[in-house]
């Protein structure tokens, strides 16, 4: 427990002065005749030395008199004290707060001044620590070599906490599992001398208690229904018999085992000490989830830079023939237009402990796809099958990356086509006998990919840094099975690399945030990419609508532009062989304290991208990159943001006859073909 006292001169007077003040305050809401009316406050503001650098989102989040509800006179009184505390609380002892009002004509709203005046702040003078003589002298290290708290800085009240928690940490990481901060005093010194009357000294009591190793450890599975393995279980403990205990070691113990699929809760609980080993035997509560699972689904999500939504239906075995593995059966019907639709049906294993090791995940996908687009004048269908076998493999905490994976897949495409005009292929086939044709395409693409996440939040990051690499090569094992098989496959090299770095503009972190992204990818084609079609007509990969190439435009690349619909190559939508792209995007949260759980979530972003892609990376010129700005509507969710994006294209390096002019505002611009609106789930980066 802690307690923070302040001796002080005179204590008495100032609680009779404090008594008087708020009696005083209550009598006057009491007897004013305005103040029975039903006031509303109109403005709240606040008037202190800007020096203190403090902000009123801060202050607004202290006190209850808030803009847009009643004037309560009572609740007033209570501001003054809450804020006055929270002077105290960051070095201000002897701030005083007071409130002026000015009422509009009609008498039925009010407008609230707070006025602050701080005085002068207390300072450090002394800080000393008791109870640590006894620990070994490399944990004292730990604890006095990296002080939160130093000579002369404000007294903060948090940043005592914080020191408290941080040292508790060290000693409850190193074997001293009862650890407790004991007292806290904060003495004010009494001097003539201005300076060190402005001083206090700060003493901090612990009692490390005695050092402790981890013991056994008993699991109970209530209602034990599916005959899980208790071994599947203990393996996910970070510890064993003997080791030195550690907080950090206990709770990521508890996360692993709670994330296991099929346990719905679990309770770690000091089953006995033993306190001739010094010695903590836990005793682990379980209960399970059904093992299985069938659940309707809305989806959506983006392909190849387009959003498709629909529906679905999804099976889960949580524990498929044991070993903790999961099994996850899904079939999805989504479309993006009605000319643009899909179907899909995934099939997953997911094994954890793979080889029997803890940082290795593997999986195996098998799925199927059926694919329709008649948006233009190849009018394709393509139906496909994937094998997919992957391993995840956790990376040590000393490396850069955090995460290694690597996936073998095998893929099987029928492409159907069926063009409103002649199809030109090799000078063999006359044109005009080619209506319809098809082919086979077998691919083996092998996959490397790896990232540094220092971000704080996966879904919604306010600060850090991520950065991912991903290599992937096709054609080596392609090239050897379509000489065995009818069919062909795709020859090339991709290098692609994803920067990301976020920070925050507010003293709530999620209110403002500004993010920006770069991407850049090369594509090598090499070997014979030439299919022969059943007609007997030859045509080259160029041509087709493939997902290995770079495409730009659309939903979360250059919003100004339609998926697809941007790049220096032949054919847009088909993408090319080198990439840049790039965004700016501040994202605001201005509700975030509103108490209307819909309003709360609402957020609003404005962005800059940038990008393009070309043929080669030997033909990137600075000139033909493009530009977008824009702004956007978020409603934030568990699962991400769902948004709504308008852009326009501030630069067109290709604007065409359509578009006018290469500038938003250049002479002959037609603005019909300068705005996009986009709509997605998830933040664009």
């Amino acid at each position: 427990m802690q307690i923070f006292s302040l001796y002080i001169g005179f204590s008495f007077m100032i609680k009779f002065l404090f008594l008087f003040f708020l009696f005083h305050n209550f009598a006057f809401a009491q007897d004013n005749p305005l103040f029975e009316k039903n006031l509303e406050v109109d403005e709240v503001k606040f008037e202190f030395n800007p020096v203190l650098e403090i902000s009123n989102e801060i202050l607004n989040s202290i006190i209850f008199t808030r803009s847009g509800e009643f004037f309560k006179p009572d609740e007033l009184s209570l501001d003054i004290l809450r804020l006055e505390k929270f002077m105290f609380d960051n070095g201000y002892f002897n701030a005083n707060v007071d409130t002026s009002f000015t009422v509009n004509s009609d008498s039925t709203e009010i407008n609230v001044l707070f006025t602050i005046k701080e005085g002068r702040a207390f300072k450090y003078g002394t800080i000393d620590y008791y109870g640590l003589d006894d620990l070994d002298q490399n944990i004292k290290n730990l604890i006095l070599n990296s002080k939160n708290l130093s000579i002369g800085q404000t007294y903060n009240k948090s940043n005592i906490n914080l020191e408290i928690l941080r040292i508790l940490g060290i000693l409850q990481n190193n074997g001293y599992a009862f650890a407790a901060n004991d007292d806290v005093i904060v003495d004010r010194t009494f001097s003539t001398n201005q300076e060190i009357s402005q001083n206090v000294k700060i003493s901090l009591f612990f009692k490390p208690g005695g050092k402790y190793y981890f013991g056994n450890t008993d699991i109970t599975i209530i209602d034990n229904r599916y005959d899980i393995s208790i071994t599947d279980i203990l393996r996910n403990l970070e510890y064993k018999n003997g080791d030195l205990y550690q907080k950090d070691v206990l709770s990521k113990s508890e996360n692993k085992i709670s994330s296991i699929a099929l346990i719905e809760s679990s309770t770690f609980e000091i089953a006995n000490i033993d306190s001739s080993q010094n010695k903590i035997n836990y005793k682990i509560t379980i209960r399970l989830k059904n093992k299985y699972q069938l659940v309707p689904e809305i989806v959506g999500y983006e392909l190849a830079q387009r959003f498709y939504g629909g529906v679905g239906l999804s099976y889960t075995d949580r524990y498929f023939f044991g070993g903790g593995r999961t099994f996850t059966g899904s079939i999805r019907v989504l479309a993006n237009s009605i000319e643009r639709n899909l179907a899909d049906m995934q099939l997953t294993v997911t094994q954890p402990f793979l080889f029997n090791n803890e940082n290795i995940t593997g999986n195996v996908r098998l799925g199927s796809t059926y694919l329709n687009d008649i948006t233009n004048d190849l009018n394709y269908r393509i139906i496909e099958a994937r094998l997919v076998n992957g391993v995840a493999i956790n990376l040590p905490t000393f490396t850069y990356f955090n995460n290694l994976t690597i996936d073998w897949e095998l893929i099987n495409q029928n492409f159907l086509f069926k063009p409103e005009s002649p199809f030109f292929v090799n000078n063999n086939v006359p044109p005009e006998l080619i209506d319809e044709f098809n082919f086979n395409i077998f691919s083996s693409r092998f996959n490397i990919s790896t990232y540094h996440n220092g971000t704080d939040n996966i879904l919604y990051p306010t600060s850090g840094f991520f950065q991912s690499y991903n290599f992937q090569e096709s054609g080596l094992i392609g090239g050897l099975i379509e000489k065995i098989f009818n069919s062909y496959t795709f020859r090339y090299l991709k290098l692609t690399l994803v920067n990301k770095y976020f920070m925050s503009f507010s003293n709530d972190p999620i209110v403002s945030v500004l993010g920006t992204k770069f991407t850049t990818g090369i594509l090598y084609e090499y070997g014979d990419n030439t299919i022969v079609t059943s007609s007997g007509g030859e045509i080259t990969t160029n041509v087709l609508p493939t997902d290995f190439k770079f495409v730009e435009g659309g939903a979360s690349s250059n919003r100004g532009w339609k998926a697809k619909q941007l790049g220096i190559v032949p054919d847009k939508s088909l993408g090319g062989n080198f990439i840049v792209d790039g965004s700016f995007e501040h994202r605001l949260r201005p509700f975030t304290d509103s108490r209307n759980f819909i309003l709360k979530d609402i957020g609003f972003v404005t962005f800059l991208d940038y990008g393009n892609v070309w043929e080669s990376i030997s033909k990137f010129k600075m000139d033909e990159v493009a530009v977008s700005i824009g702004a956007g509507l978020r409603y934030n969710t568990v699962i991400g943001a769902v948004r709504l994006d308008l852009g326009f294209k501030l630069y067109d390096p290709q604007p065409g006859p359509v578009g006018g002019s290469k500038w938003l505002w250049g002479s002959g611009a037609n603005f019909n073909d300068k705005y996009n609106i986009q709509f997605g789930i998830g933040n664009t980066f």
